[in-house]
């Protein structure tokens, strides 16, 4: 059986991609509400698998619970580690121990003029990027281009922030990189390009998804990153700076995927539900 950890009432291109991948191989599936689901009415074994869509606190603990049931899921073999656990600096460190390059970073910013200014000039100077950890559709990305901005932007943000708060080194990019990764290959991939002046290229109107063929260098990046951070399944973004290098942005863990099938035409929920079963 195919457990698709889904709330019945959200819009989710990717529940409906699972489900069709499931008809066509004849696969049974059930799309479990956590909020209403009763695990203790199923017979789980180790021949069932699952994938979670949902981001609740219930649909979290659904996962452990299937996990401590022995039912597959995309989260790496044998891991001990906990993708969910680790922050940004956890995951930084992971990938950089393993030579790739990250986008510098200052994970604990200093409101102290003086502190926060040699941690600017660590950065190259401005103009640099504040980032909220945890915000979704480019909500919490700003480029600020001095210190007195900063201050009273950083200030503002980090009171009000609801996760950690970093400074990013800001790199000229103009395109960006969503690279989908399954078990240590790329399954997909689209470009994000940029066609206004928004620093964001992951939402708004400023930029363009187009279908993309990336070079054996970033594949090989992306592959490695959902390796250092012991992912079978992954969305890693990494920026094609103007300079030639190639940044890791991120690694996401349960990407939405069904943006790169639509671009591209790969049938990735297929794959997933293969993968698993």
């Amino acid at each position: 059986m195919f457990y698709i950890i889904s709330t019945v009432t959200e819009i989710s291109p990717s529940r409906e991609k699972l489900v069709k991948a499931c008809l066509s191989r004849n696969l049974k599936y059930v799309i479990c509400n956590p909020n209403s689901f009763d695990p203790t009415k199923h017979d789980f074994s180790r021949k069932d698998s699952f994938y979670r869509i949902a981001d609740s606190l219930r649909a979290r603990q659904l996962d452990i619970y299937l996990t401590k049931m022995n039912c597959r899921s995309v989260k790496m073999a044998g891991s001990q580690l906990d993708f969910t656990m680790l922050d940004t600096m956890d995951r930084d460190s992971l990938c950089m121990a393993q030579g790739i390059e990250c986008i510098p970073t200052v994970y604990f910013p200093v409101l102290e003029p003086n502190v926060l200014s040699e941690q600017v000039e660590g950065l190259d100077g401005f103009p640099i990027i504040i980032k909220e950890i945890g915000s979704l559709g480019g909500k919490g990305i700003m480029k600020v281009d001095s210190m007195s901005s900063l201050l009273s932007i950083l200030r503002t943000v980090i009171s009000n922030a609801t996760g950690d708060v970093v400074l990013r080194k800001y790199i000229e990019h103009d395109e960006q990189a969503r690279i989908i990764v399954l078990n240590g290959e790329v399954v997909g991939e689209k470009g994000n390009v940029k066609t206004g002046h928004d620093v964001v290229l992951n939402a708004g109107t400023h930029f363009v998804q187009e279908k993309r063929e990336y070079s054996e260098a970033i594949k090989e990046m992306a592959i490695q990153a959902a390796k250092a951070v012991r992912l079978s399944f992954a969305g890693v973004d990494i920026l094609v700076g103007n300079d030639g290098t190639n940044y890791l942005a991120e690694v996401n863990m349960r990407p939405a995927f069904s943006y790169v099938e639509d671009i591209t035409g790969v049938d990735i929920a297929g794959q997933i539900v293969e993968f698993l079963n």
